[in-house]
């Protein structure tokens, strides 16, 4: 892993990413709170590793509004991404997993991975970024499940709140087809209040 975490980081460096080992990722900052973050993961077997990418971007105006709506602990409420997805939704491929039995299949690993970003990855991060474009990602078939979500409150709540900082002027229409999709989904109750809740918030509140 630490040969990995090594690889990637004089790659993502020079692109503004730093490494923090303890939390398994890349980061790079936005200012005010915000990042983009690009996490490792790993399963660990007796001959082999399963290793696993996830990009993400935290908005902090985004994360701030719907903090009493979500479940996070305290301490953890910084560090949450407004959006986070594998790689391999990215790709087509949900279940992809990179094994790894010896260096030469990790130096492999990185290879494809950074290969990935300069291709997909980095066009995905900058669309994550910027509070239009994310809007437009999230908010796209609001009546469908998202590719990249695997939580439809979350990303209901997240849509919402990303709508009115939009200036979004189908709200109303699109708080229907999230709640509509959450009790489709059978969806426990306090989600739909809380959804409800934050909409009521949200008519109200004047983000000047």
């Amino acid at each position: 892993m630490a040969y990995l975490l090594l690889s990637l980081d004089k790659f993502l460096a020079p692109k503004g990413f730093t490494l923090l080992p303890q939390k398994q990722q890349f980061r790079k900052a936005l200012g005010q709170g915000s990042f983009q973050n690009i996490v490792v993961s790993l399963s660990a077997y007796p001959d082999t590793v399963l290793i696993s990418f996830h990009l993400g971007s935290r908005l902090a105006a985004v994360e701030s509004l719907i903090q009493q709506f979500t479940q996070h602990l305290p301490d953890f409420k910084a560090e949450a991404n407004t959006v986070l997805t594998e790689q391999g939704r990215l790709l087509g491929q949900p279940y992809l997993r990179h094994k790894a039995k010896d260096l030469a299949q990790l130096q492999e690993i990185s290879l494809d991975f950074q290969d990935f970003m300069d291709k997909k990855g980095f066009a995905f991060l900058a669309q994550c970024t910027t509070l239009d474009s994310l809007e437009a990602l999230i908010n796209t078939q609001a009546e469908q499940p998202h590719p990249y979500f695997y939580n439809a409150y979350y990303r209901a709540i997240k849509g919402l709140v990303l709508a009115r900082l939009a200036f979004r002027p189908d709200f109303e229409d699109l708080y229907q087809a999230y709640a509509t999709q959450l009790q489709k989904l059978h969806s426990p109750a306090f989600q739909s209040e809380n959804l409800e809740k934050l909409a009521r918030f949200l008519r109200f509140f004047s983000f000047n």
